[in-house]
């Protein structure tokens, strides 16, 4: 399961982590900071406050929701984490997946090669893009590394 533990408080954030790590969870979920609007080095720090926590951390840019959003040059940034292990983007936006991928690609060549990409939306427009992986907003699960909408259809 991963657990939603986004807050625009960062402390707040930071607790809910913890609670999420508790209790079992194999991810959290953290959204950009929402109401403060903070500039990109505010996110940036807000995500390290939680990423040295002990648990995975997935980045969710939804701007839709959060009137905020992480920058392709943040969002590579924070991969250098160890623990970020994903962003899932639900802007909608194909140019702005095709930049993330090509990001993550070059944060992650050397670093963390096995770092995934997960995706909103668009599957198989993402995987032509440089998408990685997919998230499935019902269950709230990730699909590894490797997955394709094309292996799938071969397995059914």
């Amino acid at each position: 399961m991963i657990a939603g533990c986004g807050s625009n408080n960062t402390v707040h954030a930071v607790e809910l982590t913890e609670a999420a790590r508790d209790a079992g969870a194999a991810a959290a979920l953290h959204v950009p900071p929402y109401y403060n609007r903070p500039n990109q080095d505010g996110m940036a720090a807000h995500i390290e406050a939680v990423a040295d926590l002990g648990i995975p951390i997935v980045l969710y840019n939804v701007p839709g929701r959060t009137i905020t959003e992480f920058s392709v040059e943040t969002v590579g940034r924070l991969s250098r984490l160890p623990n970020v292990i994903a962003i899932k983007d639900a802007t909608g936006n194909l140019a702005r997946v095709s930049d993330l991928a090509g990001e993550l690609r070059r944060q992650l060549a050397r670093a963390r090669p096995n770092a995934y990409l997960a995706l909103q939306a668009f599957i198989e427009p993402s995987e032509v893009t440089g998408a990685a992986g997919v998230s499935i907003s019902q269950s709230s699960g990730m699909i590894a590394t490797g997955w394709s909408s094309s292996a799938l259809a071969k397995s059914a």
